[in-house]
């Protein structure tokens, strides 16, 4: 006769669906830290609760393996919203008010990342209109980073009406006159593009994936040749209205992130090297990774070194001016060739004219200290912030004069890197062995995007 008070065993097996389960759920549990692979509880939890539903059998193992599973699964999630959540990073907005309402009207500083990044960008506004003798300015910060601003300022200019005044991709202001479009503009693949680049008209060529092979021996930049009827005077200016396209700064964001978030401290340690400045150091690696624009114009013989044109945020066209050289002689036409990565510029309109200094500017500073001059105190917009400017205008233009406004900004931008683990030194080094590897990665992209 059985003793009562014997421990009682349960001799039941355990169910093999619950081992599978809770086998599973641990390595699931025990790997959740790596992206995706806590989804691997999610199939062990799966397998528990198909074992728990098993009649006659132990369940233990089943129970510990759900909540094994479950946990996985959990951090799983995580990482997945954590990585499908990209920051949009870019530069800061700035709205102008064009009499009835404000209009976003330029995105300045794009590429001036962190402190020593900081750089002075001209933009351009062409909504802003007077109210009461003054104009009105709204600066926000609408995107995943910090904004730092040192100065700010308005640089009215009065011309001919015949000109326009836009900033120079080599510095300062130009005004450009008579200006005409392509008399030919075909693309790398013979496309005549004259009627896309003739007017500012919102009809901007990128380029496509499909006109790029994926060929590490193929060039992949995209080239436009454009045949224009020679200036009469003896500086020419190629007027362009083009900009960043967002999936350049989408694919810029990825292409950090495929390095790690660790890449941000090497930039940050970066900006202490005295040996290489850090700004040098933007300016190569944006020349490197093929973010920059490149004009040249034909010389009757060769090409012109190149006129690189920074980049240029998404959010809005810019119109900017290149100055060209000439080729010698009488020559009727002047051959120009934009050079850029498909898929990362939009071009809107392309002209050449006459180009030479316009007016001297009258420059409108603010009353807020940390924007009136560039002396390092600077202003901190997070995300979300925004700030509103009233500067008083001067007297209207003469007759037969127009007015231009320039937006002058310095400052940087700060955002934290995406990506997984902490640093992928064979991303870094692939990054640093390669010319064009943003192009090449961004094209990558856009062909699993399309599929």
């Amino acid at each position: 006769m059985p003793d009562p008070g014997a421990p009682r065993f349960d001799t039941r097996p355990q169910s093999g669906l619950g081992i599978a389960g809770f086998v599973v759920g641990l390595i699931g549990f025990l790997f959740g830290w790596i992206p995706l692979a806590g989804f691997l509880g999610t199939i062990g939890a799966v397998l528990a609760i198909v074992g728990l539903s098993q009649k006659g059998k132990r369940h233990g193992l089943a129970i510990a393996g759900l909540v094994l599973g479950l946990l996985a699964t959990g951090a799983a999630v995580f990482w997945t919203v954590l990585l499908a959540t990209k920051p949009r990073v870019s530069c800061p907005h700035i709205y102008a008010w064009d009499g009835a309402r404000y209009v976003l009207d330029a995105d300045p500083l794009s590429g001036s990342i962190f402190r020593a990044g900081e750089s002075e960008d001209l933009d351009r506004l062409e909504h802003l209109a007077l109210r009461d003798g003054r104009y009105r300015l709204r600066v926000a910060n609408e995107l995943d980073e910090l904004d730092h601003l040192d100065a700010l300022s308005l640089l009215v200019v009065d011309h001919p009406r015949e000109s326009v005044v836009v900033p120079s991709a080599s510095g300062g202001l130009l005004a450009v006159t008579r200006a005409a479009p392509p008399q030919r503009a075909v693309d790398g693949r013979g496309r005549d593009l004259r009627d896309l680049l003739r007017a500012a008209d919102g009809r901007a060529s990128a380029g496509s994936a499909e006109d790029h092979p994926d060929s590490a021996a193929v060039d992949p930049r995209r080239t436009l040749l454009l045949d224009f009827p020679r200036p009469a005077g003896e500086r020419a200016a190629l007027l362009l209205r083009a900009h960043n396209t967002r999936f350049a700064a989408e694919a810029f964001v990825d292409y950090l992130g495929a390095m790690g978030p660790g890449l941000g401290t090497l930039l940050h340690l970066a900006e202490g090297s005295s040996r290489y400045p850090y700004r040098q150091r933007l300016e190569d690696e944006m020349r490197r990774l093929g973010l920059t624009l490149e004009v040249r114009s034909w010389l009757g013989g060769r090409w012109s070194a190149p006129r690189e044109v920074r980049p240029i945020g998404p959010a809005v066209q810019r119109s900017f001016a290149v100055p060209i050289g000439l080729p010698p002689g009488a020559s009727a036409t002047v051959r120009i060739r934009i050079d850029h990565a498909p898929l990362l510029w939009e071009l809107d309109q392309a002209l050449l004219g006459e180009g030479a200094p316009p007016p001297a500017p009258v420059v409108l500073r603010p009353a807020l200290p940390e924007l009136a001059a560039a002396d390092g105190e600077r202003l901190t917009l997070r995300r979300g912030e925004q700030l509103e400017l009233e500067l008083g205008a001067p007297p209207p233009p003469a007759a037969g004069l127009t007015r231009s406004v320039v937006l002058s900004i310095r400052g940087y931008y700060e955002f934290a890197i995406p990506g997984r683990g902490l640093l992928d030194p064979f991303a870094v080094w692939r990054h640093r062995s390669a010319r064009d590897s943003l192009p090449r990665f961004a094209l990558r992209l856009a062909r699993e995007r399309a599929r």
